[in-house]
């Protein structure tokens, strides 16, 4: 705990000798913290939970960091605000209490205290001490801690089994035929939307499953840079995956790398004018008068200035024809495995359309700092663009023969159905869908 701001100025001398003088480990000052707040030893664990829930996400987040050796652990964390806390109360008397913070706290009844007041409740004014010790037997098999709990789960199941029997009850006769397509879309609440449009239009059926389809792979664009993991974090990748250039689109590759660097380049600069000590002047003066409109259309108007500026993009830096590099790294058989677990787990074992489309998703944002939650949640916090593509890899893949038969499912009983991978690329206009 030294380096709890004792050299700080803005604090008082006073404030600062008490900083400095306290106990060097933190699970010493914790225990002179509770001690001077009043905390008695059998409050210690409610009042120690009290202070891990005050701010929701801190604590998992020091939780995380402490597994990883960062230098911080919980105790830190409940040693600093333990004691900013009684120095605050101890230094600021004239709106606080002279009793000490435990003993504001409301008691928790004991059982035989509840069971007498569910007797006066009811009307019982006269109890036998046998009869009060056996309710509060029963009591006692369900602390007041607990009876929140209890109250959700029983509204809860309320909910669910309505909700359930509605569904039942005006649940549509399964199609006999086949579907016009199946799409795959991710388990993303957000795909529920578009989901229900596409079933809306007719004979289409859809399913959801993990944005990532149960291949972990480690994916480098055409651009180079760092690779990603397109998995979920818990998941170590089992396949680096390159996206490359076709062998005819060599020039095409070369000018969106040019204008990539292009526009990266300036959007690096101008943020680094912005951000120096003389600079903005010159940069207001010089580039105010298109800056200014530019963010007011992104304001007023996001989807026409969005539109524009994939327009640019698209003018600099045009897409170019590109190829995964599936084959080279992920042999047929298991990619026909892969494509087994996954149609399996999502139910997709029968019936298949004539096209069986699996859709990941992305997200275009600016100056979001929620970006990655709204990219694929299953891709690690990141557009799910290749990750459909590990199984048998191309749309003129057949979802027969023989790579299909060591694993014994029925693929092979629907002939003619053929395998689209898909997602809208980041230069794509945004597709909006009202849920």
């Amino acid at each position: 705990m030294a380096d709890a701001g004792p050299a700080d100025h803005k604090l008082s001398r006073r404030v600062r000798a008490v900083l400095r003088a306290l106990p060097i480990r933190a699970d010493d000052a914790a225990l002179q913290a509770l001690d001077l707040l009043g905390v008695t030893d059998d409050d210690r664990i409610t009042y120690l939970q009290a202070h891990l829930t005050r701010l929701p996400g801190w604590a998992a987040h020091v939780r995380w960091s402490a597994e990883r050796a960062t230098g911080v652990d919980l105790l830190d964390y409940l040693a600093m605000r333990l004691t900013y806390e009684s120095i605050l109360l101890s230094h600021n008397r004239s709106s606080a209490p002279d009793e000490p913070v435990a003993a504001s706290r409301p008691r928790i009844p004991s059982a035989r205290e509840r069971a007498g007041a569910l007797a006066r409740a009811w009307g019982l004014d006269e109890v036998s001490d046998t009869d009060l010790g056996a309710a509060a037997r029963v009591l006692s098999a369900l602390p007041v801690t607990a009876r929140q709990l209890v109250w959700q789960q029983a509204y809860e199941t309320h909910y669910r089994d309505a909700l359930l029997r509605a569904l039942a009850e005006n649940s549509a006769a399964p199609s006999t035929g086949r579907a016009a397509a199946q799409i795959v879309c991710c388990i993303d609440t957000r795909s529920e939307g578009l989901r229900r449009h596409i079933e809306s239009l007719g004979e289409y059926q859809t399913f959801g499953f993990a944005g990532f389809f149960a291949v972990a792979i480690r994916f480098t664009g055409l651009l180079g840079g760092t690779p990603n993991d397109l998995c979920p974090v818990l998941i170590r990748p089992e396949h680096e995956v390159v996206e490359r250039p076709l062998p005819s689109a060599a020039d095409a590759a070369q000018r969106l790398r040019n204008g990539s660097l292009l526009m990266a380049g300036a959007e690096a600069a101008f943020h680094a004018a912005k951000q120096a000590l003389i600079a903005p002047f010159a940069l207001a003066e010089a580039a105010g008068w298109a800056a200014g409109p530019w963010a007011a259309a992104k304001t007023l108007s996001p989807m026409a200035s969005g539109e524009l500026r994939r327009r640019l993009r698209d003018r600099l830096a045009p897409p170019a024809p590109s190829v995964l590099s599936i084959n080279d790294t992920v042999a047929l058989a298991h990619r026909a495995l892969y494509a087994q677990v996954a149609l399996t787990t999502m139910g997709l074992t029968k019936q298949f359309a004539r096209l069986v489309v699996l859709c990941g998703h992305g997200s275009v944002t600016e100056n979001n700092p929620y970006q990655a939650a709204l990219d694929c949640g299953a891709c690690g916090g990141q557009a799910g663009g290749p990750t459909p593509a590990p199984p048998p890899r191309s749309s003129t893949t057949p979802m027969s023969g023989p790579n299909w038969a060591p694993w014994g499912s029925p693929f092979p009983t629907t002939p003619g159905s053929w395998r689209l991978s898909t997602t809208p690329p980041p230069t794509a206009s945004p597709c909006w869908t009202s849920t």
